[in-house]
């Protein structure tokens, strides 16, 4: 459902942070500060996991400037813009006194796992830094919650489950692609035929033809999110063993077959009741976020960059000129709110 950490912004030098002592003030949000060690220690922490730093670069955001002395000034900010971020909403839960609950804690250690990239990316992280992502992760939660008015206890979900039977349900389906109408038609033939789908599969499709086309288990929903929201729902209608006819695909032409359906118990669909349950949390927090951003108070040490707000959306971009170091030193601060 979430939450890539960071926004592309244009390159614009390196940052070299020497020590001034830790009293000096990186941001404040409010009465919360982040002192120049702190988030020191949190760029530390990012960059030392490889396999995500890896990611980053192949999203053309990099974090070491020229010989690897320094990070980059996009990379000091984009972190810095998300602290920011994340401080906002632990003053939002503060003035709401949000209480937490297991669900959401649950929930948010997951969700922290999947925006990193998965749990081999996300245990490259130091032990605690792991756990500050969690709280982060569950704090984003809590007040996407809060701001939809929704329970996320144990009952509140067991609710909401048992109204909504049918994003429950999981189906097991197989899928034979190939590239053309005509091709699918003929695919078609031979299932009217008689031939088995797993064999149909094997000899035609461009895609699990070793598996016979089985594509596993899922709710509508993890159907639309492959295939798209008609698809899904045509697809999670048919009957038990009956193929279905041709059905146009992002990535070629296709035939489905659901191989069973069955309810999700609860004691494994908790997660993912919470998780629909909060689905549109993340407009609302940044609805949130955009209409409170002027009155935040928010300080930002110019010598890490300036603030810009555009379209409600607060980002930390860099001031320093292309390929120039910047030691870090205390400076008026930017501000806005």
């Amino acid at each position: 459902m979430h939450r890539r950490w960071f926004g592309l912004i244009p390159l614009a030098g390196a940052v070299v942070l020497a020590s001034c002592g830790s009293a000096s003030v990186a941001a404040t949000v409010g009465n919360r500060t982040l002192t120049t060690s702190q988030l020191e220690a949190e760029l530390a922490d990012v960059a030392a996991n490889k396999a995500f730093v890896s990611e980053l670069v192949a999203s053309h955001e990099p974090v070491w400037g020229p010989h690897d002395q320094s990070y980059t000034a996009l990379f000091v900010d984009n972190i810095l813009s998300r602290r920011i971020t994340i401080m906002r909403v632990q003053a939002a839960l503060g003035r709401m006194h949000v209480q937490p609950s297991a669900v959401a804690t649950s929930l948010g250690t997951a969700l922290a796992e999947q925006s990193a990239g998965g749990q081999t990316v996300f245990s490259g992280f130091p032990r605690s830094y792991q756990q500050r992502l969690i709280r982060d992760s569950v704090d984003i939660v809590e007040l996407e919650a809060a701001l939809g008015h929704v329970s996320l206890t144990t009952s509140g979900v067991q609710a909401y489950y048992r109204a909504h039977p049918a994003d429950f349900e999981s189906y097991c389906g197989s899928e034979i692609l190939v590239g053309t109408p005509t091709e699918a038609e003929a695919v078609v033939a031979k299932l009217h035929k008689g031939q088995s789908f797993a064999a149909v599969a094997k000899s035609s499709s461009t895609q699990n033809a070793a598996g016979g086309g089985a594509l596993g288990c899922g709710t509508e929903g993890q159907y639309a999110s492959s295939f798209g929201s008609g698809v899904a729902t045509s697809v999670t209608s048919l009957p038990v063993g009956t193929p279905s006819g041709v059905v146009q695909v992002p990535n070629g032409f296709a035939v489905f077959e659901i191989t069973s359906r069955s309810e999700i118990p609860f004691s494994q669909a908790e997660l993912l009741a919470a998780d629909t349950m909060v689905s549109h949390g993340q407009t609302l927090l940044n609805d949130y976020l955009a209409r409170t951003v002027h009155t935040a108070n928010i300080h930002v040490n110019r010598a890490l960059g300036r603030i810009v707000v555009q379209k409600g959306v607060l980002s930390v971009v860099p001031t320093v000129p292309k390929g120039a170091a910047l030691a870090r030193q205390i400076v008026t601060p930017e501000r806005v709110g």
